[in-house]
């Protein structure tokens, strides 16, 4: 199959070999806003996903054109993935006997990550997702065993909401903790950790097997549960809870000033991350990070054959001798462009060095803040309050790097419905300055915020694009110069449209 899909061009290839998601509608965009090519944009929207830059690009086409003259393109393939796990493992830190399973998206690695928890098929497998509303859309159903799109990632039609594997689906019982009250704000930190210890231990206590998807930065920057509980559940009850700390964001570590991956690993919790949010691969790309403590490749068992609709044998670990060979050999090439391309960010990102790239965070949410709190138009939402949690790293609190805001036309804020209206205008490409924003999220029935999120690509062009300034301190205000220019936008437009329904008063 995957020998065919080298006749195709990179603009074909790089929306297959993953769901519906990333099929572009008649406007050259898919349903986040992004094109399949580097569009001339102010890119603000990496908290969803990002059009590609042409750097990233320029790394995928090489690797396409290699395979496609090459006469060793299996060895070639290895070789790819080996280097992007190289990439990840250095760029990340990660511990050197760490696992690394590529994915399609953050959503399949849901999948694939109940299958790992699942230790014991004599025992059903209770799956507590917390904050269900601010990570990936497909996640629920992900986390139940079930098909979250009609399209798979090797290109099969199926019904959503079916199960991947009846046997494993049957035995799966998600549970969701909310991280917000009804009005749209943040629970504390103590009525999370008192939900989630509860549930934990009331699901073992009756004898089910627990994943845990604890979440390290949602949609709009919470942190939940505090390590601190992760801690106390993995110490008293490992043998029964697994731990998947979805980073699929990708805001940990440096520049973040929040505890690291390696440190997560360390501690035995799993790692789902991804190379298109924050780090603006072409959407979409995921890894699973698997601690050594979990021992996958002593296991014995494999995977459901099922599940080979979603993954390759290639995408595994060599050393996942069993689930390898439940999977078959065919190559995902279209996920492998994506990740090569990705992997072109996360090196770049990675040159910058910490003083200038701890500046360019600062500027950019003093900027945000500023500009954006003095337009009545738009209401920010308080960020996650670090002082509430243990996921910072040292004395210093971390600047954030997603804003949450509403949006009013002058009397009301704006519904579901007319913030995506407003998402597709600002992003219009006869604009002057297209911006594209953070899709809609719901905090609550009812409360509805756009977002708008700082980027790899973003951060590597301030530090290093000589067409921004002469230096960092030139480039930062022109950083701050766009900024203006968006809340402007954004408060000009806002007054053009109207709420359509379950409007909230301002």
């Amino acid at each position: 199959m995957w020998q065919r899909d080298l006749n195709q061009s990179y603009a074909d290839l790089i929306t297959a070999g993953c769901d519906s998601r990333l099929v572009p509608g008649s406007d050259g965009l898919n349903r986040y806003g992004c094109s399949v090519s580097p569009r001339r944009q102010f890119a603000l929207g990496s908290c969803s996903c990002s059009s590609p830059s042409p750097r990233g690009v320029a790394a995928a086409e090489q690797l396409l054109a290699q395979l496609q003259s090459s006469n060793a393109r299996s060895s070639m393939v290895d070789q790819t993935l080996g280097e992007v796990r190289s990439c990840l493992r250095t760029h990340l830190q990660l511990p050197d006997d760490a696992d690394i399973a590529l994915t399609p998206s953050g959503t399949d690695a849901e999948l694939l990550a109940v299958t790992l928890a699942d230790r014991d098929p004599s025992r059903s497998i209770v799956n507590i997702v917390v904050g269900p509303g601010e990570v990936g859309s497909g996640t629920l159903r992900a986390a139940s065993g079930q098909h979250y799109d009609d399209r798979v990632p090797h290109g099969d039609r199926v019904v959503p909401g079916s199960p991947v594997d009846a046997g494993l689906s049957r035995r799966i019982r998600p549970e969701t903790v909310q991280i917000r009250h009804s009005d749209g704000k943040i629970r504390t930190a103590t009525e999370i950790d008192a939900e989630i210890h509860q549930r934990v231990t009331a699901a073992v206590a009756d004898g089910h097997q627990v994943l845990l998807h604890a979440v390290a930065h949602s949609k709009t920057g919470v942190f939940a549960p505090r390590l601190r509980v992760l801690d106390l559940i993995r110490s008293h009850l490992h043998r029964d809870v697994v731990v998947l700390i979805d980073a699929a964001q990708a805001r940990l570590g440096r520049g973040f000033a929040t505890v690291g991956y390696r440190a997560l690993l360390e501690r035995g919790f799993m790692i789902n991350v991804t190379g298109s949010k924050f780090f603006g691969g072409p959407p979409f790309s995921a890894a699973l990070l698997v601690p050594k403590s979990m021992q996958i490749e002593r296991r014995s068992r494999g995977i459901p054959s099922a599940l080979g609709s979603y993954f390759s044998r290639a995408e595994m670990p060599a050393s996942w001798t069993a689930i390898r060979n439940s999977l078959d050999p065919w190559i995902n090439l279209p996920a492998l462009l994506r990740w090569k391309a990705a992997a072109a960010e996360i090196t770049s990102f990675a040159s910058i060095g910490t003083r200038p790239l701890n500046e360019i965070v600062a500027r950019f949410a003093d900027s945000t803040v500023r500009h954006h709190s003095s337009r009545p138009e738009i209401e920010l939402c308080d960020p996650f309050d670090h002082r509430d949690s243990d996921w910072a790293d040292g004395d210093s609190e971390p600047y954030p790097t997603v804003f949450s805001f509403f949006v009013n036309d002058g009397t009301n804020r704006l519904d579901k419905q007319a913030l995506s209206r407003l998402h597709r205008s600002v992003n219009d490409a006869q604009n002057s300055m297209p911006i594209h924003l953070g899709q809609p999220v719901t905090l609550a029935p009812g409360h509805h915020v756009l977002r708008i999120a700082l980027g790899a690509p973003l951060v590597t062009q301030i530090a290093h694009d000589s067409q921004w300034g002469n230096d960092l301190e030139a480039r930062l205000d022109r950083l701050d110069d766009r900024i203006s220019r968006v809340a402007d936008c954004l408060a000009t437009e806002s007054r053009k449209l109207h709420p359509t329904q379950d409007q909230v008063r301002g």
